[in-house]
């Protein structure tokens, strides 16, 4: 796998991250305005807030390689509303 995109749609935002994997370059974007990325080996964690229908919200983006594969979870206001493990 050199490229990987996964999404997650939230409260009615979508969060996409994209990892290209040969480059160890990931990509994190809120409603398609890009708002972290990073250059990792093993994968990453990236931390942004937003404003969502006036309020301020705060999310977390955890990419991490483990034996099963690749783990991406990510929480809204320290509650997780994705986690997916891809081979």
């Amino acid at each position: 796998m050199l490229h990987e995109v996964w999404t997650c749609s939230t409260h009615g935002h979508t969060i996409e991250i994209k990892s290209r994997w040969l480059g160890f370059k990931e990509v994190i974007y809120h409603d398609g305005r890009k708002v972290a990325s990073g250059l990792t080996v093993f994968g990453g964690k990236y931390a942004f807030r937003v404003e969502e229908d006036t309020q301020p919200v705060d999310y977390n983006v955890r990419l991490q390689t483990t034996l099963e594969g690749i783990e991406v979870t990510v929480t809204r206001n320290d509650e997780t509303v994705y986690s997916q493990t891809t081979q």
